[in-house]
Parts: structure tokens; C-alpha cells; sequence
């Protein structure tokens, strides 16, 4: 049993190291439709019967951060505008781009999705992923 434990919490890691070599970890970017996405950074913490991950997204309230679990996989992301703001007429270079927070985590088999906790203060994001069993 103790090494069925080992071999889940292995799991886990061996995933969100595979995560950390993608083309958007933590504190990088990409464009995507003139939109620049921004990976927030992370800390994850592996506590006894549940990881703890922090993410960092400063200069968001709380109800523009969309935390949401599908198909096995967390995602951590700043809501999309519903609508655009109109451009002032006189802009003539426009280099200031608008940023968007956007995360995701595929979930080991180790992990109770039903029980999948977030708390969102100030910026700052806090889920709780239980461990099963």
C-alpha cells in the first residue's frame, strides 16, 4: 500500500514537472489574437493529503478570476471581457496590449476533483487539491 502511495504522489509531480516544460509556465507569455496571455507564477505545495497550489495574479479582484475543473484538468484564468472598449479616435501607436492571466494543470488520477477547494483574495489564488483515499 505504501508504495501504491509513492507511486500516485510520483504521478502528481512527474505531471506538473511535464507542465513547468511547456511553452506557457509561470511567468511567461504568448500572443494570442493580438491578446497577450501571461502564465501567473505558482507555488505548489505537497501537504499531507492535499497539494496546495498559489498563484500570484496581481491587479485582479476577485470576480474577474474563473477557477473551473473539466476533463481532468484545472484551470486558472482571468474572465474575458464580454465587450470591447472603442478606441479613441486620435490613437495613432497603440503598443500597450491588453494582458490576460490564463493556467492549466492536468490532474493526476491521485487527486478527488469533487473536492477541489479555491479561495481568491487580493490577487491572490489559493486551491486545494485533495488527495484520494
Amino acid at each position: 500500500r505504501k508504495k501504491k502511495a509513492e507511486e500516485v504522489k510520483n504521478s502528481f509531480k512527474e505531471s506538473i514537472q511535464k507542465e513547468m516544460q511547456t511553452e506557457l509556465r509561470g511567468g511567461l507569455t504568448k500572443v494570442v489574437n493580438k491578446e497577450v496571455i501571461l502564465a501567473p507564477a505558482v507555488d505548489i505545495y505537497d501537504n499531507k493529503g492535499e497539494y496546495l497550489l498559489v498563484f500570484v495574479m496581481p491587479g485582479l479582484k476577485n470576480e474577474n478570476i474563473n477557477i473551473e475543473v473539466f476533463d481532468n484538468e484545472l484551470t486558472v484564468e482571468e474572465k474575458k471581457e464580454k465587450k470591447k472598449a472603442a478606441k479613441p479616435r486620435n490613437l495613432v501607436l497603440e503598443e500597450i496590449e491588453k494582458k490576460r492571466y490564463y493556467r492549466k494543470f492536468k490532474l493526476s488520477n491521485d487527486i478527488d476533483t469533487k473536492k477541489i477547494k479555491a479561495v481568491v483574495e487580493d490577487g491572490i489564488v489559493k486551491v486545494t487539491l485533495p488527495k484520494k483515499g
